[in-house]
């Protein structure tokens, strides 16, 4: 008796398994196949919150304020000061040596400077002092100092390509060796191929 019951219900839940299938997969037809139809257009019924509400017009006169501020300082006026600034800077004169430098917003940008004086290499961001000198701006491939009132620039010189420009002396080709030839004798007993 008690297997007749087990027997009943296992085909309750295997026929309500299948009548949720069937029934899920005609919910499912029927929403397809009406949002098929809202997308052509024939679906009638009140608009949507999706349809483009209209809206003022804007002129170019509502974007003046973005302009006056010059974010990306894409001015011609801020171009030639930027340029003017840079080319009025001298190199500076102190035994520093610039070995990179990392550029980013505020805080965020470094550089890497070897003070020869002391032979320590240190990271410094801006506003430290190196030598005496407070480091006003950190850029691509330069560091501005503020020694004494007075704008110096650190810049950053390519190693490998330095020394035959600063007129050290001419670099000469090595003169190529030949590599000396080593005799190998076979040991005794061993047969060498061909014997």
């Amino acid at each position: 008796m008690n297997s007749k019951r087990i027997l009943v219900l296992g085909n309750l839940v295997i026929m309500a398994l299948v009548f949720w299938m069937a029934a899920s997969i005609v919910l499912t037809w029927i929403s397809q196949r009406g949002s098929a139809g809202f997308f052509k257009g024939d679906a009638l019924g009140p608009p949507s919150s999706r349809e483009a509400v209209p809206r003022p017009s804007k002129s170019l006169a509502d974007y003046a304020v973005i302009s006056e501020k010059d974010v990306f300082r894409s001015s011609k006026d801020a171009a030639k000061s930027a340029g003017k600034d840079e080319a009025d800077i001298k190199v500076t004169e102190l035994n520093l040596q610039l070995k990179g430098t990392v550029v980013g917003e505020g805080r965020s940008s470094y550089a890497v400077i070897v003070d020869h004086d002391s032979g320590k290499e240190d990271v410094y961001f801006q506003d430290d002092f190196v030598m005496g000198a407070r480091i006003t701006r950190i850029t691509k491939s330069k560091v501005i100092l503020d020694l004494n009132g007075k704008e110096e620039a650190l810049l950053m010189t390519d190693e490998s390509r330095a020394l035959p420009e600063l007129g050290s002396a001419p670099q000469t080709r090595p003169t190529p060796t030949t590599p000396r030839r080593r005799v190998v004798t076979p040991r005794r007993g061993v047969r060498t191929p061909g014997q």
